[in-house]
């Protein structure tokens, strides 16, 4: 079957990098806001090559997920987390595997690059990187894919950008990556909840495989809910301006989200929220992103 630029495009999910991208761009709003309060170094152009870097891992990893979840007899016609461009037969799965490896070598480089411009020290970030992604389905089969989340695209990104960017590791921003970094866990325990059927048949054990529906809920829960709290504490911290408290403008949304969850009962109930769920993510990423800027504008006058 002849596949076009878009198709191969499309394969590789890009409806998701606003997860990854929110990493980077966060943490480097956040740095921006402590840079004009503390002052320091502030190399604004490795933002974007950090932003190109996780893009390219984010890339790989969705595509050497779907390859796995195919081999793995997950991605099966008819089921809610389907894979069309691999079981319609437009791509065969080594086609998938091999780009995604070859989307980690752009990703490898880049990161290469960084370390040229800041240092060597940081290294262990990108190999941790690299082991997250490209294991991401072994860590998910083992009950372990929120916490391979959590380090992909929060933690890891988080440490990284603080580093090139200040030339130091900045801790603060690693309680601030936990914001945006819990919904994206929350994205993912969505899904994995409403697979425990399929995933159950192909022999692999999630984390609400192992644990349940019922505690997965609770779970979710928390993935949704958290976020709010830790902004509240880290503004009353003076960590983060104020001005973010904005974000409770999205908590209503994530309260509707909480109650369909608790509500459902089986994989159809929670068909076809996927959206709804990255929607959550964004809304919440930009209205932090938001709350940050007007804080900077703020400092700025003041």
């Amino acid at each position: 079957m002849k596949k076009t630029i878009k198709d191969w495009i499309i394969a590789t999910k890009p409806w998701s990098f606003n997860v990854s991208c929110s990493a980077v761009i966060l943490t480097a709003a956040y740095l921006l806001h402590r840079h004009i309060e503390y002052g320091g170094q502030y190399h604004w152009w490795n933002i974007i090559i950090a932003l190109v870097m996780i893009v390219c891992f984010h890339a790989a990893g969705n595509l050497l997920s779907d390859y796995r979840d195919f081999i793995y007899g997950i991605d099966k016609p008819g089921n809610d987390n389907e894979v069309p461009w691999i079981s319609g037969g437009l791509f065969k799965p080594k086609e998938i595997r091999n780009f995604g490896y070859i989307m980690l070598i752009p990703a490898i480089l880049l990161g290469i690059l960084l370390l040229c411009l800041s240092s060597w020290e940081v290294i262990w970030i990108g190999i941790l990187g690299i082991i997250f992604t490209a294991g991401y389905s072994w860590f998910k089969f083992h009950a372990l894919g929120d916490v391979d989340i959590l380090f992909c695209y929060a933690i890891l990104p988080s440490l990284g950008t603080s580093f090139v960017v200040t030339g130091t590791y900045n801790f603060e921003s690693v309680l601030v990556s936990f914001t945006y970094g819990l919904f994206t866990c929350g994205l993912l325990h969505y899904n994995n909840t409403r697979d425990i059927e399929s995933d159950s048949a192909a022999g692999i054990v999630t984390m609400p495989i192992l644990v349940g529906r019922n505690i997965s809920k609770l779970i979710y829960f928390v993935f949704e809910i958290a976020p709010y709290i830790i902004v509240c504490i880290l503004a009353a911290s003076s960590i983060l301006p104020w001005e973010t408290l904005i974000v409770f403008i999205t908590f209503p949304s994530a309260l509707k989200l909480v109650r369909i969850m608790f509500s459902s009962t089986c994989a159809a109930d929670l068909a076809g929220l996927d959206q709804a769920n990255a929607k959550q993510q964004l809304m919440f990423s930009l209205a932090l992103l938001a709350g940050i800027i007007i804080g900077i504008i703020v400092e700025i006058i003041i």
